[in-house]
């Protein structure tokens, strides 16, 4: 109904994969925030086709919290009028359908190297909140980084876990979930005081 493209013309699939085949972790990896011993988890649905965004947080000075928000650097594959850069132009975005994605950039891409999986180091840029012990927002600063989720949880599990059922999972990552819970709490009480 909407001519939504189902394939990628072949000079974007080349693209991409030399992209993938030019990729150096190492050189990538230069001038940006090494975040990889932090503890950075996804959270999505069950059926969740793509991981590319993730949270951490931090105990901050005063009782309060560093809330950090990392989304996948699609950007750093993407270079500038090349075949990849003008059909993710064209396509804007990835579309989820009940039975499919239509994604924006090649699977080779999506699932892969711009895929925050856990375990594997990747680009991101990220966002680093802080908040006061009331849950105002104090700062912000924005990275270029490199992340290692440390786990991959639905939002079921998290909830669970939060509920207290915590067999098999790390007590790092507990201790994040629950230091969000906290934040999450706080900035509800902060925005209901203020009629929000």
């Amino acid at each position: 109904q909407y001519h939504l493209p189902e394939h990628f013309p072949d000079e974007v699939l080349e693209d991409a994969r030399q992209c993938v085949r030019n990729y150096n972790p190492k050189k990538a990896f230069t001038g940006r925030e090494n975040l990889q011993n932090e503890v950075i988890i996804t959270i999505d649905p069950d059926d969740a086709r793509d991981f590319d965004d993730a949270i951490s947080i931090r105990s901050a000075r005063g009782g309060g919290f560093e809330l950090g928000v990392h989304i996948a650097d699609v950007s750093y594959f993407v270079r500038p009028n090349k075949p990849l850069d003008k059909e993710a132009h064209k396509r804007a975005n990835s579309v989820y359908l009940p039975q499919q994605v239509i994604p924006m950039l090649p699977e080779i891409l999506s699932n892969g190297l711009c895929s925050l999986q856990e375990g594997e180091p990747r680009l991101c840029k990220s966002v680093f909140i802080q908040y006061d012990k009331s849950g105002h927002r104090k700062s912000t600063r924005f990275a270029n980084s490199v992340i290692q989720s440390t786990k991959r949880l639905t939002y079921r599990q998290a909830d669970r876990i939060l509920s207290g059922d915590t067999e098999d999972y790390p007590e790092a990552v507990i201790e994040l979930l629950k230091k969000m819970e906290r934040l999450a709490r706080l900035i509800q009480k902060r925005r209901l005081s203020q009629g929000m």
